[in-house]
């Protein structure tokens, strides 16, 4: 999983769909995380780093784009937020099945 080439690549999607700011930020809004929900994604991506499933990088670079509270991620670019809620989903898949 790479993060960053997972935003590059969703980021060209954007463009080449012509997305208009207002389609942005009506996508933007409706990947807003809750408080329950970024806890769960932290506590997701740290137990995927301690089991070996996220490299150190991967996993400070979603911290990053996380920060301390749901409001840093919910300032996030749209294409951030897609990506990370895409990744957030996979964790969960991951956690279910065991």
């Amino acid at each position: 999983m790479n993060v960053m080439q997972m935003i590059e690549k969703v980021r060209e999607g954007i463009r080449q769909k012509h997305m208009t700011g207002r389609q942005k930020n009506e996508l933007s809004q409706q990947l807003n995380m809750e408080l329950g929900e970024f806890a769960r994604f932290q506590e997701l991506k740290s137990l995927a780093f301690a089991e070996g499933r996220l490299s150190l990088e991967e996993a400070n670079l979603i911290y990053g784009f996380l920060g301390d509270t749901p409001l840093t991620f919910n300032a996030q670019p749209v294409e951030v937020k897609m990506v990370l809620t895409l990744v957030f989903k996979n964790l969960l898949d991951e956690r279910l099945k065991k």
